[in-house]
């Protein structure tokens, strides 16, 4: 039986998963590896040997990266962190509520699309005034005219109410930059002027 488990070597690179892109391959990496380690439930019985059995079936760049610890428990930990990504709540329903059929995508191809991106989208049962603020949420941040705006919210994830207040605070920062860009920018004209006339001299 434990050949018939036993899981392919884990050979993501980690540079390429900052992203999150390798999340779901290492998920189910660690599911085959886990089914893999009960069929050796009589001989591997401690932390530490399942340890031993995990080194085996990574690469040598993973390995540094799990060489500091030496319990199993430590070196999955140090593993999820590396390759689990877990995403924004606002950002992922975001992408769930803007994305659209691309060309030459099927319709089946387009709801699984869908469906995979739902699932980073943290859904739970809400009572209908929050399930009301949460969609008003969405569509207040997707909706917002000012890119540099949108993204800040989309890097938090908060309730309707402190969405709204953060949106006014930036967007009242923003205003008070130009406005302090906009002063500035006259004031070498200004000078020179004042230098030119001979004000600085009387």
């Amino acid at each position: 039986m434990d050949r018939i488990l036993r899981p392919d070597k884990l050979e993501l690179n980690p540079s390429t998963s900052v992203d999150g892109t390798n999340s779901n391959t290492f998920t189910h990496w660690l599911a085959t590896f886990s089914n893999f380690l009960a069929t050796l439930s009589s001989t591997v019985t401690t932390d530490q040997a399942r340890y031993s059995v995990l080194i085996n079936y990574v690469s040598p760049d993973i390995y540094l990266h799990i060489s500091s610890v030496t319990t199993y428990g430590a070196a999955v930990n140090l593993l999820k962190t590396l390759f689990v990504k877990v995403k924004n709540e606002n950002f992922a329903r975001h992408c769930l509520s803007y994305r659209t059929q691309k060309d030459g995508e099927s319709v089946e191809q387009y709801i699984l699309a869908l469906e995979k991106l739902a699932k980073d989208c943290v859904f739970k049962k809400v009572e209908a005034s929050e399930h009301q603020d949460l969609c008003v949420r969405t569509a207040f941040i997707g909706g917002l005219k000012n890119p540099a705006i949108r993204q800040r919210l989309l890097e938090e994830t908060k309730s309707l109410r402190d969405t709204v207040a953060s949106a006014l605070t930036l967007e009242q920062a923003y205003v008070n930059s130009e406005q302090y860009q906009r002063g500035n920018s006259g004031f070498p004209s200004t000078v020179n002027a004042a230098f030119e006339s001979g004000s600085f001299n009387e």
